[in-house]
């Protein structure tokens, strides 16, 4: 069992359609997570081609079950149109297809929103965006009045279509739009639930209990991760969540749950709408990259220059790898030789000359050479643990402490021993004078004379 999330890691149409078929055939279940029909994805099957902006392109896969999370805003009208088009292509959406009833509607008056705010936008100020009224839905989610999709069940749905309606039509007459007319609105809407009311529950469980039995979850990412509305290049960005975190909010899968992020990227950098581009093309070498690739003239790009390989790679290159993909080691008679690598840098202190050691390396030889356990083995102690006992826990950055050498042990003292503050007898004293005198000779006489001795 692998869930995947696939996103794009530039500014989009990186080609993650093609990346997506093939993880299908793997997959059980596909889910997209975010965006609206703003994006999609573009899928050859044979000679046939499929323009996917909601619907995930599992749909095309015989057996796989579809999941549009809460996460996405849709299009009814779009999405009705979509789902018709695959039918009569011979790919069914009922019981394959399932529609969050969480998952946010775009509707006429956030399309003329989008239109009415770009078009009093400066030159400089405008985002590119597509005009399908993907930020103004955001916007209602975020400012809690959106309508959803389990709100086309509801009876009372014309009626809360009309509030909105008539909320909107003043913010349009604000900014010097033609309202909208709410019968023409509401027809439209209320013509595409047949096609949805069957398709709209509550996709929570579903993607639960097929994690629990074991199945494959495949989440594909729409735009690309420079777009994502936190991430990306603010403010010339989509109004979701295009990075790996965005499948978990917009689906209610958690992340504890995915097993492998999978990103998706060309060999050249292009872009959709405003923003900066510094190393855009705008040449004929654009030109060729953009008919090479198939990419839409709306498209902006980029050449991108190739790097140094990293030694890694350059280890990668010359020993291969092993089953698990991971380089293989260098054994102690191989070296990378006939490859160019640079030294690695060492911080020295002021006035230290590059080319000597390093202070650390310097430091742990004086340490090692001013410790006597380690020039001399044998006078090493042993051990005061108890047996058993782990070892202490020892800081590798810590200088050893140099342990003393030992000591011979004390003579024995052969001499009674002397009570404190005992009295000395006049005898005793005088034979120790005595003593003195003979072992001193003349030097002791005069010492001797110049004392007195009281009884």
């Amino acid at each position: 069992m692998s869930n995947t999330v696939l996103i794009g890691a530039q500014w989009g149409d990186e080609g993650k359609g093609k990346i997506i078929d093939v993880l299908t055939e793997r997959a059980d279940w596909v889910v997209r997570a975010q965006g609206g029909n703003n994006a999609g994805h573009t899928v050859e099957v044979g000679s046939e081609r499929f323009v996917l902006h909601l619907v995930p392109s599992g749909i095309l896969h015989e057996g796989k079950r579809c999941v549009i999370g809460n996460g996405v805003v849709l299009d009814p009208a779009g999405l009705v149109e979509e789902i018709r088009g695959l039918e009569a292509r011979g790919f069914p959406a009922a019981g394959r297809l399932f529609v969050s009833d969480r998952a946010h509607l775009v509707l006429p008056y956030h399309r003329s929103l989008d239109a009415r705010g770009e078009a009093l936008k400066s030159a400089s100020g405008k985002i590119g965006t597509t005009l399908r009224g993907i930020g103004p839905a955001y916007g209602d989610k975020m400012a809690r009045t959106g309508l959803r999709a389990g709100d086309l069940l509801d009876p009372a749905f014309p009626d809360l279509l009309r509030e909105r309606i008539d909320a909107h039509n003043r913010t349009l007459a604000a900014l010097g739009g033609e309202p909208l007319d709410p019968a023409a609105v509401i027809a439209g809407v209320e013509a595409a639930i047949p096609t949805l009311a069957p398709l709209v529950c509550d996709t929570l469980p579903l993607l639960h209990e097929a994690a629990a039995r074991g199945e494959e979850i495949l989440f594909e990412g729409a735009q690309g991760v420079m777009l994502d509305i936190d991430l990306g290049t603010y403010p010339y960005v989509t109004s979701s969540n295009a990075v790996s975190g965005g499948a978990c909010t917009g689906s209610g899968f958690p992340p504890n749950r995915i097993d492998r992020v999978v990103g998706v990227l060309k060999a050249y950098t292009t872009r959709v709408g405003e923003g900066p581009f510094p190393t855009e093309l705008s040449d004929a070498d654009g030109e060729a990259l953009r008919a090479a690739g198939r990419a839409p003239a709306a498209l902006r790009l980029v050449r991108r220059r190739r790097r140094p390989p990293r030694r890694h790679e350059l280890r990668r290159r010359r020993l291969g790898a092993d089953q698990d993909g991971r380089p293989r080691r260098l054994r102690p008679h191989q070296t990378l030789r006939g490859l160019r690598t640079r030294r690695p840098a060492h911080r020295h202190l002021p006035g230290e000359h590059p080319s000597r050691r390093p202070m650390q390396t310097r430091l742990r030889r004086n340490a090692r050479l001013e410790d006597p356990a380690r020039r001399h083995p044998h006078l090493r102690r042993p051990s005061a643990r108890r047996p058993g006992l782990p070892p202490p826990h020892r800081d590798p950055h810590r200088r050893p402490r140099p342990h003393p050498l030992p000591r011979s042990p004390p003579r024995p003292d052969l001499r009674p021993p002397l009570t404190p503050h005992s009295p000395r007898s006049r005898d005793t004293v005088l034979a120790g004078l005595a003593r003195f005198k003979k072992s001193c000779g003349r030097f002791g006489r005069a010492a001797l004379c110049r004392g007195r001795v009281q009884g």
